[in-house]
């Protein structure tokens, strides 16, 4: 349906304008006031506005009060609104909040204030407000006659879509109670239809001077009734008032007494209403320098958490900057290593021409009588000096070039190399370090740990590399221990019976796989099983796979981290009763997820596995996150009274030990 604007309409209010892609509706009027609090659509309104010298823009919401208050931005643009989507969330359920902020507010009274609509011509008003339908309506009932708008279009859905529990049937009750007509209705899109209605003010007039006649005439009806019942009233009346002549009389001679007690009594009551009149005054000065000072208080307030807020944004800048400087320093000064070297070729290159040069000299002495030789010689010079300089500067940039390419090469030759190595030798496929998050030398540290103690269970949030490292490094000392009680059988079997051996070392086989492995991307999760596979170790290893779940901290912080309860209350319930020693790795998620990505990981272990004693290594322990999360879980900590060994171990990209003893 095509709504047709009247041409007669003088000033046009659309509350919800949005982009301004509703020229149809424009067209016709002299003067344009388009109200969107949405900053997003902010541009487009403005740019609109400077096209037609007619528009205006106010960035507010209409809203039950003149002030602010906080608006939702969902990812559906048009969906944006002072409420929550309830309903629509349930027919769209993609529909999502991206952001919440506090924008301006005005009653719709305070806006025609600022509108100064003329009088004795035509207004019309667009409600397209999502959720405030309802309320704008009410706000037009309490103008009254004040109600300047002849031609209402109204954008609103039949069932609530938001939790101001608006919805067509009631906005429009309302709309015709103050003398509006529906003229057209469109519900070709039944989520949010649109009514055109109108409203006649001579009828509108007439119908209410012919209700109030009719009011008139019932009035004088009772009037005319209760005239003739007054009448005989009247008379009875006056029979009555001779006899209250002759009570009056008598009541007068008492009436003198008690006035001449009254007149007493009010001297008392004039004096106490004064003092009270007084304390009251004294109350008001004291309400209004209390009022005063909490204004002061809450100014005060907010210029502190503005400089905390700047203060926080300065310090993660110089946090950043400072991780920045650290690795850059690492490049150069591996690069100054490489340059050294090569200038010290370049040096002995140059010291064999200087020497060169030195005999080409020596032959221009001997030549000096002879003028053109000398000029000859010395233009032989100077070329050869220019040819040296030129093949000189190439040697510099073809220096900085394959410091350059060889650096990035160089790491992953060696690893190539001493891979191919121990394959040839060992028959065992190579380890790949490069591209995958775990660094040697963690590698080395961690399987010296599995190799000096005994784990009951090794846990790792984030698989890869590091899996296969443990789970081999576990099959290794699994053999030597099954070595050495073969060798104890055989020894105590020439001693004693066999029933009588006890110090064989069954402890090593508790859990059916030693190594639990959370993993949330399904690419690395089949890509580290197909790896323990071809290695033929994947018996070891319980690799899960864990997608990132909400999980909320008592501080109300928001995180996404593996879904692992359950895992972990399974595996503390193989350990009741006995205080297992477990390691625990923590290389994921990864830190891009969300702040403090991987602090989720010590409130898990420490609600599950309390009395345990936990190793946790902490990887990429040079970033600055990593240093927070770490005294986060120090002061956690500290505050179960808990005892625990915390070491930082030198290496490429960080490494930190924290064991709850």
């Amino acid at each position: 349906m095509t709504v047709k604007i009247p041409n007669s309409v003088d000033t046009l209010i659309h509350i919800g304008a949005n982009t301004g892609n509703n020229g149809n509706y424009y067209q016709h009027a002299r003067r344009l006031l388009l109200i969107e609090p949405n900053p997003r659509c902010a541009p487009l309104l403005k740019q609109f506005s400077q096209e037609h010298g007619n528009a205006c823009l106010f960035e507010v919401a209409i809203a039950d009060r003149n002030g602010s208050s906080t608006f939702n931005i969902y990812n559906w643009n048009e969906a944006s609104s002072l409420y929550q989507a309830t309903g629509l969330a349930e027919l769209m359920p993609g529909l999502k909040v991206q952001q919440v902020l506090e924008v301006a507010t005005l009653t719709l009274t305070r806006l025609l204030e600022h509108a100064k609509l003329p009088q004795q011509v035509d207004h019309m008003l667009i409600i397209d407000a999502c959720g405030a339908e309802q309320l704008i309506a009410r706000q037009l009932t309490q103008l009254d006659r004040d109600n300047p708008f002849a031609h209402i279009i109204l954008h609103c859905p039949h069932e609530p879509h938001y939790n101001s529990n608006s919805h067509s049937e009631t906005v429009l009750t309302i709309l015709l109670q103050q003398g509006y007509e529906l003229m057209a209705t469109d519900s070709s899109d039944p989520d949010r239809p649109f009514f055109q209605l109108y409203r006649n003010a001579l009828k509108l007039e007439l119908s209410e001077t012919s209700t109030a006649l009719a009011e008139v005439q019932i009035a004088r009806d009772d009037l005319q009734k209760k005239l003739t019942e007054q009448t005989a009233q009247l008379n009875a009346t006056n029979n009555r008032l001779t006899e209250f002549d002759l009570q009056l009389a008598l009541a007068s001679k008492t009436n003198a007494e008690v006035r001449k007690t009254l007149v007493h009594n009010k001297a008392s009551f004039d004096q106490q209403q004064t003092q009270l009149q007084q304390q009251l005054a004294e109350a008001r000065q004291t309400s209004a320098r209390l009022k005063q000072q909490l204004a002061t208080t809450h100014q005060a307030r907010t210029e502190l958490e503005e400089q905390q807020e700047k203060c926080q944004q300065r310090l993660k800048e110089v946090s950043q900057a400072e991780e920045t400087a650290q690795q850059n320093t690492k490049t150069a000064l591996s690069e100054r290593d490489y340059a050294r070297k090569e200038i010290l070729m370049l040096s002995q290159a140059l010291e064999d021409k200087k020497r060169e040069l030195e005999k080409k000299e020596e032959e221009l002495k001997q030549l000096r009588n002879n003028k053109t030789i000398e000029n000859i010689l010395e233009e032989k010079i100077n070329n050869m000096v220019l040819s040296q300089t030129q093949e000189i500067n190439k040697m510099v940039n073809g220096l900085k070039n394959h410091i350059n390419n060889g650096l990035g090469n160089t790491a992953k030759q060696i690893e190539s190399f001493m891979g191919i190595q121990n394959y040839l030798e060992k028959g065992i496929k190579p380890l790949s370090f490069h591209g995958w998050p775990i660094s040697p030398d963690i590698g080395l540290y961690i399987t010296g740990l599995i190799d000096e103690a005994n784990y009951d269970c090794i846990i790792e949030f984030g698989s890869g590399t590091s899996t296969l490292l443990m789970a081999k490094a576990l099959n290794a000392k699994q053999k030597n221990l099954t070595v050495k009680n073969v060798k104890n059988i055989k020894k105590h079997k020439e001693n004693k019976r066999l029933h009588d051996i006890k110090d064989i070392d069954y402890t090593y086989h508790v859990l059916p796989a030693k190594i639990i492995s959370f993993e949330h991307n399904f690419l690395y999760f089949e890509k580290t099983g197909k790896l323990l596979v071809e290695h033929g170790i994947e018996h070891l290893v319980d690799l899960v796979h864990a997608p990132l779940v909400d999980y909320q901290y008592k501080d109300d912080q928001q995180y996404l981290y593996y879904n692992c309860e359950e895992k972990l209350s399974d595996i503390a319930k193989l350990f009741k009763g006995k205080k297992a020693n477990i390691m625990v790795l923590i290389d994921g998620p990864p830190g891009a997820t969300n702040n403090n990505a991987r602090f989720p990981a010590l409130p898990h272990l420490i609600n599950t596995l309390a009395g345990n004693k936990l190793t946790l290594i902490m990887d990429d322990y040079h970033r600055a996150e990593e240093k927070d999360i770490m005294e986060a879980w120090k002061k956690i900590i500290k505050e179960r009274s808990l005892d625990f060994e915390f070491n930082v171990i030198p290496s490429e990209k960080g490494l930190a030990s924290l064991s709850i003893l």
